[in-house]
């Protein structure tokens, strides 16, 4: 499955330039930036599972949640069971792997008995309880063990309770401090980035490659941050 998915997305990217030229509309993964990423840097999670396999189970939603005390199963555990016993609603559910899946795909809030029923039968996802805080995602930089650079987008709080509108990128913007502490005392021996997209304090998912193929990241536009960034891959 996941050499299907890496075949598509190189066969799509192709025509990239072909259909920004089409639609008069810039293309941020390659234009007007002087200071590039390595090629060095993997930018899909696919790839980056496989370079890092020691820390496959970062791509493990499932175990992530767990590890935090989040309520949380397989969807396929309550297929059988009364709908007393069911978790409390609204309760999400999600793909399990984060490598194997991209976007919003396969998520959804379930807000009652007919909604879960409807999904029940999808296969490799979990369910988990529904964090309604305000969304992030950071791409935090690692070196020999500390944190060297973080840059923070804030998520628009919308109508849509799956996807961002928007999303609010500055320097100032921090992580939450809980956030910080459990990445440096589950990714040990690593030294690259680390994308981790939060509701409030809690993490909902981890990924050992920058947010949207690193356009945050270069629009910084600072030699600085993308050399050294460089320098570690």
């Amino acid at each position: 499955m996941t050499s299907i998915i890496d075949s598509i997305l190189t066969n799509i990217s192709k025509y990239d330039n072909l259909w920004c030229k089409i639609l008069w509309i810039k293309n941020p993964y390659i234009d007007n930036y002087e200071y590039q990423l390595s090629r060095n840097i993997p930018m899909f999670d696919s790839v980056a599972y496989k370079r890092y396999p020691k820390l496959n189970n970062l791509y493990d939603k499932l175990w992530i949640a767990k590890n935090q005390n989040i309520k949380c199963g397989m969807l396929s555990d309550l297929k059988n069971k009364a709908e007393n016993d069911l978790p409390k609603y609204p309760f999400f559910i999600k793909p399990r792997y984060g490598h194997k899946n991209a976007g919003s795909k396969g998520c959804h809030v379930i807000e009652n008995y007919n909604q879960l029923m409807y999904y029940i039968d999808y296969e490799d996802s979990m369910w988990c309880e529904y964090i309604n805080e305000k969304e992030s995602m950071t791409d935090f930089v690692l070196y020999e063990g500390k944190v060297v650079y973080q840059l923070t987008s804030n998520y628009t709080k919308g109508n849509n309770p799956i996807s961002d509108e928007w999303k609010y990128i500055s320097c100032n913007n921090k992580p939450s401090l809980k956030i910080e502490s459990w990445l440096l005392n589950n990714v040990k021996n690593y030294n690259g980035i680390v994308n981790i997209q939060s509701r409030g304090d809690k993490i909902i998912e981890v990924s050992l490659r920058p947010a949207r193929g690193g356009i945050y990241l270069k629009e910084t536009r600072n030699k600085n941050v993308i050399q050294n960034i460089n320098n570690i891959y």
